[in-house]
């Protein structure tokens, strides 16, 4: 049978666009902080405080929160999420802060509230999988958009790591996936809304190239 569980990325992309011109986002990198604020049924908890807070050992804070990045519980009883990240083995901000949205996207992509049909004739790696990979998608675009990108006129993903402030191996998948978007090049509306609010982001740092490359080239001369 072949799988209906495909990734939405149009569904992905309304909801990181509905999300930048909610927030006003307008350069990068994005305070995450101010992103989490504005979500009053998410709380954000790191692995050393749940381990206080419990009484726990590192083992057994491994063993109960079960991923060695980060996850997210969800509370029924008080329709209320948190966020746990992992900051006793990891210590680089900018993969925490890929974590954080990460676990984020997986609430923004509803994957706490899909239809038990929907789902009913996949298994659990399947579906596993297939949040992962939304979760992913998301999680690469909010923190790096791709329309932006483009006018950023971004050459590698080193610049991407620069910009958006990610980890070299978040970077590197941006980068991959960015390049295959511009095969195709459709931006939307709201994409075309999103790059004029960022405008004087894009100028600034263009004009900042600009100004390196003719620097490179009087020192070579």
């Amino acid at each position: 049978m072949e799988s209906t569980l495909k990734i939405r990325y149009k569904y992905i992309n309304r909801v990181v666009n509905d999300l930048y011109i909610s927030l006003g986002i307008n350069q990068y990198p994005i305070d995450v902080n101010k992103v989490l604020a504005s979500f009053p049924d998410v709380s954000v908890v790191s692995y050393s405080q749940f381990m206080k807070d419990f009484n726990l050992t590192v083992e057994q804070t491994f063993y109960y929160l079960n991923s060695k990045d980060g996850c997210c519980l969800y509370k029924p009883s008080l329709d209320k999420y948190i966020i746990y990240y992992n900051d006793i083995t990891i210590h680089n901000k900018n993969r925490i802060k890929w974590t954080i949205i990460h676990e984020l996207a997986h609430i923004c992509c509803k994957h706490y509230h899909l239809s038990n049909t929907l789902l009913a004739n996949y298994t659990d790696d399947e579906i596993y999988d297939f949040k992962e990979h939304e979760a992913n998608y998301f999680t690469s675009m909010f923190l790096a958009h791709q329309a932006i990108l483009l006018n950023l006129n971004i050459h590698n993903s080193y610049e991407i790591e620069v910009f958006c402030n990610l980890s070299t191996e978040a970077a590197k998948y941006r980068y991959k996936n960015f390049l295959k978007w511009t095969s195709y090049n459709f931006t939307t509306s709201s994409d075309r809304y999103i790059v004029r609010k960022f405008k004087y982001y894009i100028d600034s740092k263009n004009q900042d190239y600009q100004e390196h490359q003719a620097f490179i080239q009087a020192f070579y001369r």
